[in-house]
């Protein structure tokens, strides 16, 4: 019952509702038994124009997924993601940046998948999408292990610590924070180091 008043408030499409809606759904879940039951809602307010109602549906996605089980990430979050990630308009892949990292060790098999998609998203033609990577690129790398970090993060980090964006060169800054400490000092001189100094004379 719940799940369909939501649904008919959605197609209002009124802002303020559609965020109360994403805040609610967030608090709501806790008193069903299955968990996963307003996915399908909030994976749609996830593709809002509004950048406020988005990013509520991601916290609420997020604090969600915190109490999913392995089978329940594999079996419906991850294909979520992939799904918002693949969107035909920008407002549902900036979600799927902020999500990544929430499933990325509960994937299983599927960790190559989710890792393959967020590094193709970090490489869009479109600024925002790759400024919302950019902010979720240090979160994401601390759940990768060293080798795969250097393999296949850091071509990527270096790519965007290097973009026409001034925003998104500062965001990856911000990034760099967090790969730091996944490195020994000697390995912060030849993977990240260079990268700092670029910055400074930016």
């Amino acid at each position: 019952m719940h799940r369909q008043i939501c649904a008919d408030l959605i197609k209002q499409e009124d802002d303020e509702v559609l965020f109360a809606i994403a805040e609610e759904l967030g608090e709501i879940y806790k008193s069903h038994q299955d968990k996963t039951l307003f996915l399908p809602l909030l994976e749609q307010l996830c593709k809002s124009d509004e950048t406020v109602v988005r990013e509520q549906a991601c916290l609420s996605l997020i604090d969600i997924s915190k109490q999913c089980t392995e089978a329940e990430h594999q079996n419906q979050l991850v294909p979520l993601i992939i799904r918002l990630a693949q969107s035909e308009w920008f407002t549902g892949r900036c979600s799927s940046c902020q999500l990544f990292q929430h499933s990325y060790d509960q994937a299983g098999a599927q960790k190559e998948r989710l890792r393959k998609k967020f590094l193709e998203l970090c490489q869009e033609d479109t600024p925002m999408i790759r400024r919302a990577c950019a902010l979720r690129l240090g979160e994401f790398g601390s759940h990768l292990d060293k080798t795969t970090l250097i393999s296949d993060l850091m071509p990527i980090f270096r790519q965007l610590a290097q973009d026409e964006q001034d925003a998104i060169r500062v965001m990856c800054l911000e990034s760099l924070i967090k790969i730091a400490t996944k490195f020994s000092k000697e390995e912060n001189q030849v993977h990240t180091l260079g990268t700092l100094l670029a910055a400074a004379e930016d």
